[in-house]
């Protein structure tokens, strides 16, 4: 069973509105650092994982960014780099979801780009278009 908002609250005897605020970083409330510290602390330690379909509703935002390319580019993307920026972003509390593309099947490729803005995604990383454009490596 998933921990909650609603449990962190009653066990830190807070709100649960207090606990949305702390663990949303909102630094516009009244809570005492000592009572976000008691919140942060309960949360690591029954392994609170946010819902995202909930944040979503409530800011407007999902958390999620989309990749989409090909692993091998005429630009040196490579496998070692996506895979940083990928966890730079979960760092930041951030979804990542992609995939790789065909290089050609355009078709294919709207169809998966579609995918991305149903699921509301907040942005896209695109790499490796495997179109070759002289002078691009150069800019």
């Amino acid at each position: 069973m998933s921990v909650t908002m609603k449990d962190i609250a009653m066990l830190a005897g807070v709100s649960r509105q207090a606990v949305s605020a702390v663990l949303s970083g909102s630094r516009h409330t009244r809570v005492a650092e000592a009572t976000r510290e008691r919140v942060r602390k309960l949360a690591r330690e029954l392994n609170y994982i946010p819902n995202q379909a909930a944040r979503s509703l409530s800011g407007g935002k999902t958390h999620t960014i989309g990749f989409f390319g090909g692993l091998f580019s005429p630009y040196g993307v490579n496998a070692a780099l996506l895979s940083e920026v990928s966890g730079a972003l979960r760092s930041q509390g951030y979804y990542v979801i992609g995939g790789h593309h065909g290089f050609g099947d355009v078709d294919e490729d709207v169809r998966f780009l579609a995918g991305f803005v149903s699921r509301g995604v907040d942005g896209v990383v695109v790499y490796g278009s495997g179109r070759h454009e002289p002078g691009l490596e150069e800019a």
